[in-house]
């Protein structure tokens, strides 16, 4: 398959493409399952205390006994206390994916990243195990540490897959190595996960989360000089 086909299917992509996305990472059982019941016993009492405690100082012993299961047991489900964060965090963002709709309904390239820094920053702050990962001190860093090494590979080849064909298809004719489009990439993804810091009222004062939101995916698309949000919004309704 040539690369021009892959970016045209790339930028079809649509919520069920990301469904059948997360069904490949995902070890949470089927309902029908007769484990699963147990198991969601687990992933429950996990996202309580990753999200009352962080994920450091949260044991697996703390949410076999949350859970009301034996820590072996525990274990039977969940190789590692990361696998468990892995998990819990990927049923969080599952849950929060119809919130990112009117990215996938997008036609404008450009628009489309400019509401893929919008929508995410606005879906992860309602998100509370992502947010406390993202603003919590070194949490998200033992995360990252704890994680093997194809955990993380297929993690970054996901969001690299999708980032990477909204970087292209916004690009045009302006031809983007494949490592700089690799680095912008990773760049809007740290973007996500850290300006949710910067989102701190002692920072922003009393801009709403969607106002940062907002205002920041329009500097990235369209500079700090640029025009008016409201202009701009203005001139693509014309278009249309």
């Amino acid at each position: 398959m040539t690369k021009c086909v892959k970016l045209v299917i790339m930028n079809n992509w649509t919520l069920h493409d990301f469904e059948k996305m997360f069904d490949e990472f995902s070890t949470v059982l089927p309902p029908d399952d007769p484990r699963a019941q147990k198991q969601r016993r687990i992933l429950d009492a996990a996202a309580a205390l990753f999200q009352k405690w962080g994920y450091r100082k949260t044991s697996m012993s703390d949410v076999a006994r949350e859970a009301g299961v034996a820590k072996g047991t525990l274990y039977l489900y969940f190789k590692t206390k990361a696998d468990l964060m892995v998990q819990v965090v990927g049923e969080e963002k599952r849950r929060s994916l119809i919130h990112m709709k009117p990215l996938f309904d997008e036609k404008d390239p450009k628009e489309r990243i400019r509401k893929w820094v919008a929508l995410g920053l606005q879906v992860a702050s309602k998100m509370p195990i992502t947010a406390r990962l993202a603003t919590g001190d070194m949490d998200m860093k033992d995360l990252m540490h704890e994680l093997s090494d194809d955990d993380r590979k297929k993690s970054e080849a996901f969001s690299n897959a999708f980032l990477s064909a909204l970087i292209d298809a916004a690009s045009g004719r302006n031809h983007i190595s494949g490592t700089e489009r690799n680095e912008r990439a990773r760049v809007l993804r740290a973007i996500i996960l850290y300006s949710l810091r910067m989102a701190d009222t002692d920072i922003c004062g009393d801009m709403t989360i969607q106002t940062f939101a907002e205002t920041l995916s329009h500097i990235l698309v369209n500079g700090a000089a640029g025009p008016p949000r409201m202009a701009t919004a203005a001139k693509k309704e014309v278009s249309q």
